[in-house]
């Protein structure tokens, strides 16, 4: 009985040939624009939004470690204090350079925030491309199985 060559992943990117390198790193800016498009059309509407009671008092507008804007003296608390429950020393940091550019006014900050969100989007595609492969599974997040 001899064994048969099947390959489960057709699609698994190879390095492309130098003819195919310029439209492979075509679709690869291509997707990546649509991502970051498509997440900050969605996130869009926030811009006009106010600051929520559900936790923006303690993370933004009722701390005045955060009001005062970025200073070496907010780095070092943020990086030492788990207020309001928790430690996350980059989200203090974010929020006080936030508050130095633009205070208390929720839509700028509101906008930066939908800026990491398609950041984040377009460093997830590029991961799951890495990890898996495959185009066509890390644009979507997972898988379906060929037709």
């Amino acid at each position: 009985m001899g064994s048969v060559d099947v390959n489960p992943m057709p699609e698994v990117l190879v390095r492309p040939r130098s003819g195919q390198a310029a439209s492979f790193v075509r679709n690869l800016v291509v997707l990546s624009l649509v991502l970051v498009v498509a997440t900050l059309a969605l996130y869009y509407p926030v811009h006009q939004f106010p600051f929520i009671n559900y936790d923006d008092r303690d993370y933004v507008y009722e701390n005045p470690q955060v009001e005062s804007g970025l200073s070496w003296a907010t780095v070092q608390w943020a990086f030492t204090t788990s207020h309001a429950e928790n430690w996350h020393p980059l989200t203090w940091l974010s929020h006080a350079l936030d508050c130095q550019l633009f205070g208390l006014t929720p839509g700028p900050a509101h906008d930066v925030n939908g800026l990491f969100q398609a950041l984040n989007a377009v460093l997830l595609f590029w991961v799951l491309l890495r990890a898996t492969g495959l185009q066509r599974c890390s644009r979507l997040g997972y898988c379906p199985p060929l037709s």
